[in-house]
């Protein structure tokens, strides 16, 4: 056989090979069974734009008391560790060997006061009793005379020593009450409402080894608060009232809410350049209020925190799954007689769930919610809504 006429059909056969192909292709495309899709609906909702920051988690109000040689000596506690205190619950006390050996003295004299004073008085009935007596038997105005004047200057001499008795009580009732007073100052009382979070027992023994140490630690039963910094740049969109979602590194998956309750306007630190030994990011505090307790936060639990800023009341969203993007662009696909088409967006804010449409879609038009990047314009689909 010649040998163009073999050349000519292994070209033949390799261009019948390749048009079968492409004609395959097209028939499976076009003949195979609809793509079942979900749609759901373009509408609107409330959007933020969200800022990040971190911090920690600290009680709305601690006490922390420490151990004070200079007011005396350790002497007992009154407390243990996980007890609800109230303002005014004694915690522990000192003991001042001076104070304790005047209360001593007090109680003694208040004693020997006593007897003194009981004393006289008995006295005092044991002469009148006398007096009736003598003077019942007595007939002579003379004799009668000398028992009166008699009587008198002795019950004289008694009601002196009865007041002086009386008055000496009342010294030493005032020393007592002012060495109370003193004793009162020597026991610890807690200024807050809270719980006991920690006692360093230690310091009941040996106080020097931990005195830069809190002896007792008391936090408030109050939700926590978050403090934090932010950055210049984000300390002019971060502002009182607002609020914030709360997430807590060692409790993934859950949130709580707060509102910020202070923005400081002093800072705190700044970050230098390397290259210009100048201040180039300043930073300053801010607080943050939990809106409900929850026993699975920590007190010192690290934390981050979501400010919403920006807002927009009634942005127009698809879910951010529905969102497809290539070649620098962003597309969503719609349907179009039952047929899929490709439509280019404008987008703005985002969040977990929704992403904003600036342009490109009009509310209550559907889209495809999880498109496949294996799928192509003209694709037949059956539609199913998921709307919410």
């Amino acid at each position: 056989m010649n040998k163009k006429w073999v050349v000519g059909l292994v070209f033949t056969g390799i261009l019948s090979y390749f048009a079968f192909d492409l004609w395959s292709g097209w028939q499976k495309k076009h003949s195979a069974a609809p793509l079942t899709v979900t749609i759901t609906k373009a509408h609107k909702e409330a959007m933020y734009d969200t800022l990040v920051a971190s911090g920690s988690l600290v009680p709305q109000k601690e006490e922390k008391i420490y151990l004070d040689t200079a007011a005396g000596v350790f002497n007992s506690l009154l407390v243990h560790e996980g007890q609800q205190v109230t303002p005014g619950t004694p915690l522990f006390n000192y003991m001042d060997k001076e104070t304790v050996q005047r209360q001593i003295e007090l109680e003694l004299t208040e004693k020997k006061l006593l007897l003194q004073l009981d004393e006289q008085k008995e006295k005092m009935l044991s002469m009148e009793q006398d007096f009736k007596k003598q003077s019942m038997t007595l007939t002579a105005d003379s004799t009668i005379d000398q028992l009166v004047e008699t009587f008198k200057q002795q019950k004289k001499q008694i009601e002196r020593a009865i007041e002086t008795a009386s008055i000496g009580l009342e010294e030493n009732k005032v020393q007592q009450e002012s060495l109370a007073a003193k004793s009162e100052q020597l026991i610890i009382k807690s200024t807050i409402a809270g719980v006991i979070q920690k006692i360093n027992y230690s310091q009941t023994t040996s106080p020097a080894d931990t005195k830069n140490e809190p002896f007792i630690h008391i936090v408030s039963k109050e939700p926590f608060q978050i403090k934090g910094s932010i950055t210049e740049f984000d300390h002019v969109l971060v502002k009182e009232g607002q609020d914030a979602i709360i997430k807590a590194k060692v409790i993934p998956g859950k949130t709580w809410r707060g509102k910020v309750t202070r923005v400081d306007h002093i800072p705190t630190s700044s970050l230098t350049d390397e290259n210009t030994n100048k201040d180039s990011v300043t930073f300053y505090p801010f607080t943050v209020a939990l809106e409900q307790m929850d026993d699975e936060l920590k007190y010192g639990y690290h934390v981050t925190v979501e400010f919403q800023v920006h807002s927009k009341p009634e942005a127009l969203v698809i879910p951010k799954e529905a969102l497809i993007v290539k070649d620098a662009g962003e597309y969503v696909y719609i349907i179009n007689a039952n047929r899929l088409v490709l439509r280019e967006v404008q987008t703005g804010l985002t969040n977990e769930k929704w992403v904003e449409i600036r342009n490109g879609l009009s509310e209550q038009e559907q889209v495809i919610t999880t498109p496949s990047p294996d799928w192509f314009e003209g694709m037949e689909v059956v539609s199913h809504d998921t709307s919410p």
